[in-house]
């Protein structure tokens, strides 16, 4: 298969950044967009300017269970799926070219999705970078609810399961992929936004500005609240092992 961004990107580098719902994927790329070297997507017309919308080769995540992306088989795509979809590199980099700006060595896109597709994308577009973020399911929860009201705890905690223990595993299969922590980056901006702008080799200015580190409290409230009104059988869902190197848990705060 041809290599489809060899005209189009021409040494630059290509970003992807995702993770669930709610997870802080906006406010990431708010942050790396603060770089001169980078070009986002801005003015498209499509919701949160994501790239996902820009195209027509792969479906969107509101053809796939929007928040709840991870739990349609559809959404999982890895290097084996390529040959299923003749040229979709090219197509793809054709539709998302005219919304970046060429004289920007980084290009960025931005899609939730993007956390269970990195390997394809890396083979279609061969030493991409990725960002992902991850978030604790417990107030990830309480930020979701008002867009999915019907949806219980348990079934959420498990779709986020599903979710990052696919990127975990296919993260092995990546040249260059970090999986940041939502909690991280609100005890310590500064650190992780140098990481970062190390990560991609540029720097990042006036990063502080963008993030409230009071971000969770309320959703810790809510979350213990909504734990000991019964609305949740804490007991019946265990979390992964890979878990408990980020502090999550499914009790209460």
């Amino acid at each position: 298969m041809t290599n489809p961004s060899s005209g189009a990107l021409d040494g630059r580098v290509l970003l992807f950044i995702g993770g669930v719902h709610k997870s802080g994927t906006t406010l990431l790329k708010q942050i790396v967009s603060t770089s001169g070297d980078v070009s986002v997507f801005e003015g498209t017309g499509v919701p949160c300017n994501e790239g996902q919308y820009l195209q027509n080769r792969i479906k969107p995540d509101i053809y796939l269970g929007e928040l709840l992306f991870g739990f349609s088989e559809e959404a999982y795509l890895t290097e084996d799926d390529s040959h299923l979809l003749g040229g979709v590199g090219e197509d793809i980099m054709r539709d998302w070219q005219g919304y970046w700006n060429h004289k920007k060595r980084i290009w960025v896109e931005k899609s939730p999705p993007n956390i269970v597709r990195t390997r394809f994308l890396q083979h279609i577009f061969p030493h991409s970078k990725f960002l992902m973020m991850i978030r604790d399911p417990r107030t990830l929860f309480m930020a979701s609810r008002k867009n999915m009201p019907w949806t219980r705890a348990e079934d959420f905690i498990e779709h986020w399961d599903r979710v990052y223990t696919a990127f975990i595993r296919d993260a092995k299969h990546l040249e260059h992929a970090r999986l940041i922590a939502f909690e991280e980056l609100l005890r310590a901006p500064k650190q992780i936004a140098g990481e970062v702008a190390e990560f991609l080799g540029t720097s990042l200015t006036g990063t502080d500005n963008l993030v409230d580190p009071s971000s969770d409290d309320e959703y810790k409230t809510m979350w213990n609240s909504f734990v000991q009104q019964g609305g949740m059988a804490t007991r019946s869902v265990r979390l992964p092992e890979w878990a408990d190197g980020f502090g999550y848990e499914t009790g209460t705060f």
